[in-house]
């Protein structure tokens, strides 16, 4: 038999309502049978009935007699152990039933049957089971829609500040057991740090990374100031300590942010050092991942935290970590290029290639060398210029900045070495020729000629400047070829819609139009029910004389909001036109006979507005006062 849904639904309600009922009601057994309410304090009576001893006292105190059978009774009562283990014994099932079953039933049905469990425990505090049961019957009112809480959430965070109840055990039944992360945003400071804390005791909770995120969101809010900042300094980096790339994120995003005010001492581990460098340098990345870890900006959107300063001091401390000493080299060129007037990065980049230059008689990264010294100097000084070969591979890795390599080649010749000069001018020609761009191509070609001239004229420039203008005079004649086929193919385009323009002006029908431009009539002072008229106009060749008659506020028999256009002719007529106010176009065709001096139109045209021009567009009139003659505008 195929499922269905709808009476699987129907059937799961029925069980829920009869687990409500149960749930719900008080067995007769256990119910005092004068209040017939549940006793607290059931006692045997000399009619062998167990009573509430408040009501069966009251009861004896008005009348000796019992009150089922109505026979004489003392007021002897013997306190009925065996019915209040019973109830007790009942009201614990119960309570455990509820808390059971609450998180399958529907809001309302959960609150009704809260409450019932809320009371069997409230009567044992401070009972530390009770108090237990408590706590977990206010998380689950918790849960609720927010309009059925009530002051549940309050009242759990002052139980979970009492120091008896085990608050590791309440966090992992709230979240893990409950699932109630969503909440964790509700509960005020002083808890979600109790429960950061009570979450971390070991062994650690498994819902630790929910309760941490929190707390970061807490700490953020008050890391404007230093105290603030360190805490959240202090809480990150801990947990960034265990390679967790979210946490990682999270120390990158707030030393980036709050650099200026940690005053943060070195070493600092490199790869939260990268991440706030990456952060610095893209604050645009760092907003949108601060927003989505902190829920806040940590001032990201103020572009003076990122500044030079903290970004050098973060690569020198990277810096300082290093062994190998081309990691070294990187950073410092890295920090060069972010501050290039920094004393202590040119410092120690000139010691860096110093040593590099006495110890291997060479300078591996010669071209990051060569635009340290361009760019600090100016040029080259004489004691590295004549133990430096310029290698190909070092021109080439110049080449994206063609300048520099002009300046090196021109210093060069000055010092006698042209043909040195000349070789690196043309190894950079040729690793722009291969760029491809145009302006690459423009200056690999005055390279090129710079070239021949410095070397004096030698056989191979001469050789690559021809070479490079055979190379420029071919791809010009291909781009003139391409150019006179995307002419062409205009040329016919052009042809083409000319022909469509002069069939489409064929198809056109000439008409009439007469327009009556209102912008500069004096409406506002018109209120509903009045009108103006235009100026009387004729139709060509019919000699009849029509006119407009606008209601900007609509005629009385208009709807709210409303303006009403009418159009009136002199003589007996049927006019075919259209009527047209602002973007408003209503067709009059089909009409019967218009009486002279009478008007035809509509009492709902338009909505009420500035409009500036009313139109109508005639295509057909027929008059019936000179002839039967029909007058059409083709």
């Amino acid at each position: 038999m195929a499922w269905d849904s709808k009476t699987g639904d129907a059937e799961v309600r029925m069980v829920m309502d009869s687990l409500v009922r149960r749930l719900e009601e008080d067995p007769e057994d256990f119910c005092c049978p004068i209040s017939l309410c549940l006793m607290e304090d059931p006692v045997l009576a000399e009619d062998g009935r167990s009573y509430e001893r408040k009501s069966i006292q009251e009861a004896l105190r008005h009348r000796m007699a019992s009150p089922l059978t109505n026979l004489y009774m003392g007021r002897r009562l013997v306190p009925d152990s065996k019915t209040k283990t019973a109830i007790v014994e009942f009201k614990e099932k119960v309570v455990e039933d509820i808390i059971s079953h609450v998180p399958c039933m529907s809001p309302l049905q959960s609150l009704k049957l809260l409450f019932r469990a809320e009371g069997f425990v409230r009567e044992k505090l401070p009972d530390p089971a009770a108090k237990d049961a408590l706590i977990t019957i206010l998380m689950l009112r918790a849960r609720l829609p927010s309009p059925l809480r009530g002051d549940a959430i309050s009242e759990f965070t002052t139980m979970c500040a009492d120091p008896a109840v085990d608050l590791k055990k309440v966090v992992e039944r709230f979240l893990c057991k409950l699932g109630l992360k969503s909440l964790l945003v509700e509960l005020d400071d002083q808890t979600v740090a109790r429960f950061c804390l009570a979450a971390h005791v070991a062994p650690r909770s498994a819902c630790c990374h929910a309760v941490d995120r929190e707390q970061v969101c807490r700490l953020a809010v008050h890391s404007g100031e230093q105290a603030g900042a360190r805490k959240l300094w202090k809480f990150v980096k801990t947990r960034a300590a265990c390679g967790n790339p979210e946490w990682i994120m999270a120390a990158g995003l707030v030393l980036a942010a709050r650099y200026s005010i940690l005053g943060v001492p070195g070493p600092l581990p490199c790869v939260i050092s990268r991440k706030a460098l990456q952060y610095m340098q893209n604050p645009g990345m760092a907003l949108s991942d601060a927003k989505n870890f902190f829920r806040l900006t940590l001032d990201f959107d103020d572009p003076a935290e990122a500044t030079a300063e903290a970004q050098v001091k973060l690569l020198l401390d990277m810096c300082s970590q290093q062994e190998d000493e081309a990691d070294r080299q990187k950073l410092l060129m890295e920090a060069h290029y972010v501050d290039p007037r920094d004393a202590e990065v040119l410092k120690q980049l000139t010691q860096c290639f110093t040593q590099e230059l006495e110890s291997k008689g060479k300078i591996e990264n010669e071209d990051a060398f060569i635009s340290f010294l361009l760019d600090v100097h100016g040029s080259i000084p004489e004691e590295f210029l004549s133990k430096m070969g310029f290698e190909d591979r070092t021109i080439r890795a110049l080449a994206v900045e063609p300048e520099m390599v002009v300046k090196l080649a021109e210093q060069l010749e000055s010092s006698g070495r042209g043909k040195d000069g000349a070789k690196i001018l043309m190894t950079m020609s040729e690793e722009l020729e291969e760029d491809g761009s145009a302006s690459s191509q423009v200056k690999s070609q005055q390279a090129s000629l710079q070239a021949y001239n410095m070397s004096g004229y030698s056989q191979e420039a001469l050789h690559l400047v021809l070479s490079i203008l055979s190379r420029r005079l071919l791809q010009m004649q291909h781009e003139c070829r391409e150019m006179q086929a995307k002419c062409s193919e205009q040329e016919d385009c052009i042809e083409r819609l000319r022909d469509e323009q002069t069939q489409l002006h064929s198809y056109q029908q000439p008409m009439m139009t007469i327009e009556w431009d209102i912008s500069r009539q004096e409406l506002s002072t018109l209120t509903k029910g009045l009108s103006v008229n235009s100026p009387p106009f004729e139709i060509a060749a019919t000699r009849l004389t029509a006119w407009f008659q606008y209601f900007p506020q609509g005629a009385t028999s208009a709807e709210d909001g409303f303006a009403s256009l009418y159009l009136f002719g002199d003589k007996d007529s049927i006019i075919e036109c259209d009527l047209v106010v602002g973007s408003e176009r209503k067709t009059m065709e089909n009409s019967p006979v218009t009486p002279g001096g009478t008007g035809r139109g509509w009492a709902n045209f338009v909505r009420i507005g500035a409009h500036k021009k009313i139109s109508v567009i005639v295509y057909s009139v027929k008059s019936f006062v000179l002839s039967d003659l029909t007058y059409i505008y083709y």
